[in-house]
């Protein structure tokens, strides 16, 4: 008898799971971008906006990736996106794997951390 697998939640789309790897590569960016506005005190209200919109997203991502079940998987995202290592330097930490066993747990957070993002949004 199989393990019977229950879905309570639909699986992210190709097309999910690619702005999922978008939103990934921008942590950073958006990171650095949060802090600059938090040092302005009056943010226009486009900046204001601008702000909002990228600490809900960084929220989204942060929350997203520490809900990653594998620990291996969820390291070598933190280390990609959340820590802004380069790719060939997350190779170089795992260097007693493959370079396409690393990419493949990358490619598995990402597909996780766009699950988790389909499914928080409702």
């Amino acid at each position: 008898m199989g393990i019977l697998q229950l879905e309570f939640y639909d699986m992210a789309t190709p097309e999910e799971i690619k702005q999922a790897k978008s939103l990934l590569s921008r942590y950073r960016r958006h990171k650095d971008l949060i802090s600059e506005l938090e040092k302005i005190e009056n943010l226009a209200p486009k900046q204001r906006k601008a702000y909002n919109a990228y600490v809900i997203a960084n929220q989204a991502i942060e929350r997203s990736v520490r809900l990653i079940m594998d620990p291996d998987i969820k390291k070598a995202v933190q280390m990609r996106y959340i820590e802004g290592v380069r790719r060939k330097d997350v190779v170089t930490h795992y260097r007693f794997l493959d370079p396409s066993t690393v990419d493949r747990r990358i490619n598995r957070g990402i597909e996780s951390v766009a699950n988790s993002l389909k499914f928080f949004e409702g």
